[in-house]
């Protein structure tokens, strides 16, 4: 087993950093920066070391500066821009310009595929940290995740599916049970494509390695294969901080469990744990080996918890092509044999505050009402919610007080 998987019993920190994963995250970052400034110098008609120098000078910092570095093309007001967009659509000077917001667009575009279609191809959405237990909000759960891929499963109309993935990982049984259903999709005879998104690593590149396909973005995260656990210990804090003394009485050996956040992992306690851990990086192992064709110890060359750029993934064989969303839906159309289609999408994404005040009453509400029931009953958490949004969504200077007083 490589060093990074033993279990580690001395007092770990935060901020501690190996010489071979500092490495790892430089390669990573250097290749990531690569892509970007490939890109951007495409985009401007400009060479990459005149882009390097931008980004070295920073010579993005202000309008001016952007403007003779060829970053931007003008400086324009808000209004001189749309005079600009009504010249070339050569609008009247009474008419107004039809604008369309983004998520409009998005919502737009998803939904104008052939709705009078009977064939579907389902896109399930596999967004956040993988946990154990009942639906959470914003999180991939074994409860949620595991039944929508059975009715996936057992829905005729279904004749292929598209995982989008846009995880870090997480529990790592739970990434083998949605797994083990991806499987028993493709066994139904329904193929399956795996499209990643920013990140999918760890239980999020577990959960994609059996699909038929994998598409990935040029800069998606992806790889580390790898397994660790973490085990707290509080004997300190709770001995000479607090002065608090557990002891145990018990009838054999591990009664009471393997590990105690009370006591030090001995030595044959973290033996157990290595063996554990080792057990499910083999699983992991043998199961992208499975997906992508591999043998074992080709996978181990390329696992031991490193990551990947998605073209570097492709290099290795990871993935398989390098694309967006439209991209694998497209994939998934000729898997199925079919051009004739609509799209249905799972698990339906609701808004934070819908989701809280459907579970305080216990009824499914549209956005805009339980959004107007929040701010009617909790005007003041309603405002103080607005301003932390504000504050956390600006990224330019802020002129304002830098508290609220209420005058009453």
């Amino acid at each position: 087993m490589p060093a990074n998987l033993k279990v580690q019993t001395e007092p770990f920190r935060l901020n501690e950093m190996s010489d071979e994963n500092r490495y790892q995250i430089r390669q990573y970052v250097s290749e990531l920066y690569s892509s970007f400034v490939k890109d951007i110098a495409a985009g401007r008609s400009q060479s990459e070391d005149q882009i390097r120098d931008a980004a070295e000078n920073l010579s993005g910092r202000n309008a001016d500066l952007a403007l003779a570095s060829k970053l931007i093309d003008q400086i324009l007001y808000e209004d001189q821009v749309f005079d600009a967009i009504s010249d070339q659509l050569d609008l009247d000077e009474d008419e107004k310009i039809n604008f369309v917001e983004l998520n409009d667009y998005f919502t737009i575009k998803g939904k104008d595929l052939n709705l009078r279609a009977s064939t579907k191809i389902a896109v399930l959405y596999a967004e956040g940290e993988i946990r154990g237990g009942k639906e959470q909000y914003g999180m991939i759960t074994d409860d949620q995740y595991v039944a929508i891929l059975r009715k996936i499963r057992k829905d005729d109309k279904v004749k292929a599916l598209v995982l989008r993935v846009n995880s870090p990982g997480g529990d790592a049984y739970v990434s083998d049970e949605i797994w083990r259903e991806i499987q028993l999709v493709r066994e139904a005879g329904i193929p399956v494509i795996a499209s990643m998104g920013d990140v999918a690593a760890s239980g999020g590149y577990y959960i994609a390695c059996g699909a038929d396909r994998i598409i990935a973005e040029p800069n998606t995260i992806t790889g580390s294969i790898g397994v660790f656990g973490l085990i707290p210990n509080f004997e300190e804090l709770m001995n000479d901080k607090l002065g608090i003394h557990v002891d145990t009485v018990k009838t054999a050996r591990y009664a009471n469990g393997i590990v105690s956040p009370f006591y030090p992992v001995g030595p044959e306690e973290a033996a157990l744990i290595q063996e554990s851990i080792d057990r499910t990086y083999e699983v992991f192992l043998s199961r992208v080996a499975q997906g992508r064709n591999m043998t074992r110890d080709a996978v181990h060359e390329i696992a031991q918890g490193r990551v990947w750029t998605g073209s570097r993934a492709k290099e290795i064989g990871l993935v398989d092509e390098l694309g967006d969303l439209d991209d694998a839906i497209k994939a998934a159309a000729d898997l199925a044999g079919t051009d004739d289609f609509r799209i249905t999408e799972y698990p339906r994404i609701k808004d934070p505050m819908q989701k809280l005040l459907e579970d305080l009453t216990g009824q499914d509400l549209p956005t805009e009402i339980a959004t107007q029931i929040f701010a009617k009953r909790f005007p003041e958490a309603n405002k103080l919610m607005g301003s932390l949004e504000f504050m956390l969504q600006t990224q330019h200077p802020i002129a304002r007080l830098p508290f609220d007083l209420p005058l009453r």
